[in-house]
């Protein structure tokens, strides 16, 4: 196979060439980072698939890829970027003055120190899985590119036998928070990151540090005091609560009923996303909130939302006598969901809204778009079964109920 003849590090990094894909096909790749490694013949380098998701990006030996192809006047473009590049280096070096500028600066910075992976490989209980995304854990745990961690407490280590150490003495057999759900098998538990409990605050920060390796764009790790975190579980034969993802909330934010959500990856694809998001608007209405997730949300994300919002405003309006016409705002404090979010989904499934804040609609054309876009989730949360409530959050609920009857 034809490769790149680079002699080394410098020159290879900041390239491209192609390499194929974990489809099989071959594409255009930049080049990040390259290194010599002991168990390796050849120099490896790290590559970014152009176009795609950074969780694809791999260490991969130099003889797997192939030179590209550059048309004729590469060479013209290539000195003018040369030039650019030149220009932006001596940008800078000068002092930024602006406190925009300055911002800037620090959020390159940080792009260019996680847009290499630092952790390749992680053993999570039963399961070993690739990693996508850079997670900021102590570099004496990056050696080996390898992790271990465990499926109960997130305890972490780069080293088998600390592993099994570990494993013979912990003794969690479910997160360390109340729990507030219990239903066929998945249980909900709620942990104060803010906990004065020194081991809680180290379970959280650590799940936030695990869970770095599938997101992207997630930037709390240790400074959780001012979150909670509802870790949904399976329930295993032995009574074990088995975390499977979480989202965050961020305490005393009442516009925001959800900082991030992630499902980790054996657990994927199963409904728990949706439960998750389910559940952070019953919080919402128990507290007579209207909220709504922290936003820009990421490609996912939004997709996921969209799901249950469609969903969860085809539900609320077919409960509705037989009327053509329906309050948005109304609608939208009966969901607990923001009024843009219901009017986004009212749009997408063409009942338009109108000035006066109401939606129009015939029932015919409700029935039609209701039946062949709107789906259930495979997994819905039983509200009955939702306990640790305080008196005063009942109370709400309460009210709540007899409002919807």
């Amino acid at each position: 196979m034809t490769h790149l003849d680079i002699p080394g590090e410098q020159t290879l990094v900041g390239g491209q060439c192609i390499s194929k894909d974990p489809f099989g096909k071959w594409r255009t790749v930049n080049i990040l980072a390259a290194r010599v490694s002991e168990n390796a013949p050849n120099t490896e380098i790290f590559i970014h698939f152009r176009g795609f998701d950074k969780k694809w990006d791999r260490w991969t030996d130099i003889g797997h890829v192939r030179k590209l192809q550059l048309p004729r006047d590469a060479s013209e473009n290539a000195d003018g970027d040369e030039e650019k590049t030149r220009r932006l280096r001596r940008l800078e070096d000068e002092q930024l003055e602006d406190s925009d500028e300055v911002e800037l600066k620090i959020k390159n910075q940080h792009e260019q120190r996680t847009k290499i992976k630092n952790i390749t490989h992680v053993q999570f209980g039963e399961w070993e899985l690739e990693t996508w995304y850079y997670s900021p854990y102590p570099e004496r745990m990056q050696l080996d590119k390898q992790l271990y961690v465990c499926d109960m407490c997130f305890y972490y280590t780069n080293e088998r036998k600390n592993m099994k150490a570990h494993l013979h003495g912990c003794n969690l057999s479910q997160p360390p928070g109340r729990r507030i759900y219990l239903q066929r098998g998945v249980a909900i538990y709620e942990v104060n990151g803010g906990s004065t409990n020194v081991d809680v605050k180290t379970y959280s920060q650590c799940l936030c540090l695990f869970s770095k390796l599938f997101m992207d764009n997630k930037t709390i790790y240790f400074d959780v005091e001012e979150y909670f975190f509802y870790v949904l579980c399976e329930m295993d034969k032995n009574g074990f609560a088995k975390p499977v993802g979480y989202f965050s909330k961020q305490k005393n934010e009442p516009h925001h009923n959800l900082s991030c959500l992630v499902v980790f990856p054996p657990y994927s694809r199963q409904g728990y996303g949706s439960m998750l998001i389910q559940l952070s608007y019953i919080l919402s209405r128990r507290n007579c909130l209207v909220a709504g997730p922290e936003k820009p949300l990421s490609e996912l994300g939004t997709a996921s939302y969209q799901r249950y919002w469609t969903w969860a405003v085809a539900r609320e309006i077919g409960r509705l006598e037989n009327n053509e016409i329906i309050n948005v705002d109304g609608l939208s404090k009966r969901l607990g969901m923001n009024l843009e979010d219901v009017q986004d989904t009212l749009e997408r499934l063409q009942l338009t809204t109108t000035k006066e804040g109401t939606c129009t609609f015939t029932w015919a054309r409700f029935v039609e778009l209701t039946g062949r876009v709107v789906r259930p989730p495979k997994l819905q949360i039983n509200p009955r079964h939702l306990d640790g409530l305080g008196r005063a959050q009942k109370r709400k609920r309460k009210r709540i109920d007899s409002l919807r009857r």
